[in-house]
């Protein structure tokens, strides 16, 4: 049975794909900035400012990095809406006992239609 919660997080699952496609995006950007800045800062004469932002790019940047790993991964793996109702309706509907009987119903519909049409063109054949 599917609840009207289930419903809920199924419609919402784009836009929470979307949130860490994004949130990736910026982890990245910021990553890439923090490098540039970096390069610049060494291209200078040593300072104090250069030894403690050096010191922060330690940690920041592989932090930033892995957040931007962790919400691309986690943005790939998360169905969107149609997916998740694939997800959720394909197995219901599968093994439902009346949609497996469905082709052996239209299999014999077909024999019975085809004998019955041959059975027309060879009476009208003998008249």
């Amino acid at each position: 049975m599917i609840t009207p919660w289930d419903v809920y997080w199924i419609t919402r699952l784009d836009g929470i794909q979307q949130f860490l496609g994004l949130s990736g995006a910026a982890a990245l950007i910021a990553v890439i900035v923090l490098t540039f800045a970096l390069g610049i800062g060494f291209g200078r004469p040593k300072e104090a400012w250069a030894d403690k932002y050096f010191r922060c790019f330690k940690v920041v940047a592989p932090s930033l990095f892995l957040v931007f790993v962790a919400c691309d991964l986690a943005a790939t793996f998360t169905p969107n809406t149609k997916e998740a109702v694939a997800i959720y309706m394909l197995p219901k509907i599968v093994n439902n006992e009346k949609v497996q009987a469905l082709p052996g119903n239209a299999v014999d519909f077909l024999n019975e239609q085809m004998k019955a049409w041959v059975e027309d063109l060879r009476g009208e054949k003998k008249e």
